[in-house]
């Protein structure tokens, strides 16, 4: 083997200097008899810019180690004495068939130039055209750079398909590519299919209407708009399967409609699970959910009945026990007219006070019951409420008398007229006024301010944000006993009296449930307010300004549902209903 460093020195004519740019490195192996001849080949390269480092052989032993050198390429003569450009390919081909093999001879018959291209070389040249020796050999390398890439893609190609084949292979799910173009069918399917249908994947190949031959009648004409790339499902599709056995098999299908550049449907792709076992727990959620409500439903009309009934009772009761209250306190009243001594009057007043409280407490029963029963009706008129309030306080005021209090009454100016139930109205404040009574001492100050209010703090807004509203805001202050921050929400249920001080007050819990449903069955709004204990209450009523626009009365019907005025206020009886239980 003889070798040479990357510069020659030419027999013969000067060689022209190097006119191209530097190109880089190139590990050169030559395969030439004539030490002349690859200093020649050399000297072409560097003028075409290369950096050649460069080995020349000429025997097969020789070449086979210059081929571990390894070289970027060989130039090799056609012919030498002991070994042939034929026999080097052959060589090349077995040991590095990436090397490009460039044959570079003096004179080479067409025949055996085309020979040694059928051999794998990769270019051949005379030697009296050394001039694009560097162009072959620039070509040869990029044609070799271009080789590699493909290979590699190739290689990860078939990696990448090896490793989709080994996970569809061994997924639960069914994986299938139908093809849509040429001639219909199922390109490829994994083998789940099988333990999913009992068909197995060969006859799936074999019969390309199986798919939408074994798919249920109702779920098939979707299936096969699909596969006809008539549909792009872009949502997963419920498609029940019947195997081989005859079972139904519920699946879940995510299929994707495959286009070319042309946007032409070539095929479709999808990956099939079986979800019998989901659906028919879902089936049986459904079955248990429809039961249970079922017997819900039966409940709440049993217990719908049982309140109705209650309340026929309750309001049976209050009317049977009006009768002979009224007659004590006729009687009472009569005797009171009559001359009697102190002990004597004393006694015919506590009887008259008692059946005044009695009879009370039954109309309170007997309102109740007509509101849990759906009977209770507001008549609205529209007045000023200047006079409204005077006719209550002017009541409220023998009360504050008896007790010493003092009752304030502020009313804004701009406060003109409400459309109300005249009797509801009265009998809402009058109660929260005779609730500031009882629970102040005497001496003590109650006041009542009255005043319009923005309507977005109104039930009615609340509910209809659309309509602008004005609300009347009524507001009862008393210096009395308070109450505890935490005992304002129990306030407004059915026979709750708080026990918040060492005084027992009398009274039957009813008061305040049933002014809280006259409020809310005019549309209205009312809470407590109180610092706690010793520091008094204040209890806030809005109450919507205007009213149905008709002036009809409007009542509350649990069998129709909803109350519905016209001005747009809606009250579910329902929800007053669960307020307002009452317990014998």
């Amino acid at each position: 083997m003889a070798n040479s460093s990357s510069k020659s020195h030419l027999r013969g004519t000067p060689f022209p200097a190097c006119t191209h740019e530097a190109i880089g490195s190139v590990r050169v192996l030559i395969l030439e008899d004539r030490p002349a001849d690859a200093e020649l080949m050399v000297a072409y390269l560097e003028r075409g810019g290369y950096l050649p480092q460069w080995r020349r052989v000429d025997t097969e032993t020789a070449f086979i180690d210059g081929l571990a050198w390894p070289p970027d390429v060989v130039l090799a003569d056609y012919l030498l004495p002991a070994f042939t450009a034929q026999q080097a390919l052959a060589i090349r081909m077995e040991i590095a068939p990436d090397v490009p093999f460039i044959v570079v001879t003096g004179s080479v018959g067409e025949e055996a130039a085309v020979e040694c291209l059928k051999s794998g070389a990769t270019d051949y040249l005379l030697k009296d055209r050394l001039g694009r020796l560097g162009d072959a050999v620039a070509h040869a390398l990029s044609d070799r750079a271009m080789n590699v890439q493909r290979k590699r893609a190739e290689q990860s190609l078939v990696e990448s398909e090896a490793r989709f084949r080994r996970m569809a292979e061994n997924a639960r799910d069914v994986i299938f590519r139908y093809r849509l173009t040429r001639e219909r069918g199922v390109e490829y399917i994994s083998p789940a299919v099988y333990d999913m249908t009992e068909y197995a994947p060969e006859e799936w190949y074999q019969n390309p209407d199986l798919m939408i031959l074994r798919a249920h009648p109702e779920d098939r004409a979707l299936l096969e708009a699909v596969l006809r790339g008539c549909w792009d499902a872009s949502a997963p599709l419920m498609v029940r399967w019947t195997r081989k056995d005859g079972r139904m098999v519920w699946t879940e299908q995510r299929l994707v409609l495959v286009r070319d550049p042309d946007g032409t449907p070539v095929a479709v792709e999808g990956i099939v699970r079986d979800i019998s076992e989901r659906k028919t727990f879902e089936d049986r959620l459904e079955a248990l959910v429809d039961e249970r409500t079922q017997a819900l439903s039966s409940a709440n009309r049993k217990l719908e009945e049982v309140s109705h009934h209650k309340s026929m009772v309750l309001a049976n009761m209050s009317h049977e026990l009006r009768t002979p209250l009224n007659a004590i306190i006729g009687f009472s009243e009569l005797l009171l007219n009559h001359p009697m001594n102190g002990e004597q009057r004393e006694f015919v007043t506590r009887i008259r006070q008692a059946g005044d409280h009695l009879l009370q407490l039954v109309n309170d029963l007997l309102d109740l019951s007509r509101i849990e029963a759906g009977r209770i009706s507001v008549e609205l008129d529209t007045l000023r409420v200047s006079d409204l309030i005077d006719d209550v306080t002017e009541l409220a005021q023998t009360f504050t008398d008896a007790r010493s209090q003092t009752l304030r009454v502020e009313i804004a100016e701009d406060v003109s007229t409400i459309t109300t139930d005249v009797l509801r109205f009265r009998q809402i404040l009058l109660n929260l006024l005779s609730n500031a009574v009882k629970f102040t001492s005497e001496e003590g100050l109650i006041r009542l301010t009255v005043r319009r209010h923005d309507s977005t703090a109104c039930v009615c807004a609340e509910r209809h944000p659309t309509v602008k509203r004005q609300c009347l805001e009524m507001r009862v202050t008393d210096s009395g006993v308070g109450i505890r921050k935490e005992d304002l929400g129990r306030l407004f249920q059915v026979f709750v009296q708080l026990e918040n001080t060492e005084h027992r007050f009398e009274g039957s819990g009813l008061g305040l449930a049933l002014t809280r449903a006259l409020v809310e069955l005019h549309g209205g709004q009312i809470w407590a307010e109180s610092e706690g204990l010793g520091r008094g209450a204040t209890f806030v009523v809005l109450l919507p300004v205007a009213g149905p626009l008709s002036g009809e009365a409007t009542s509350l019907n649990p069998d129709q549902g909803d109350l519905v005025t016209e001005n747009g206020f809606s009250l579910d009886p329902r929800r007053l209903h669960r307020s307002l239980k009452v317990t014998i």
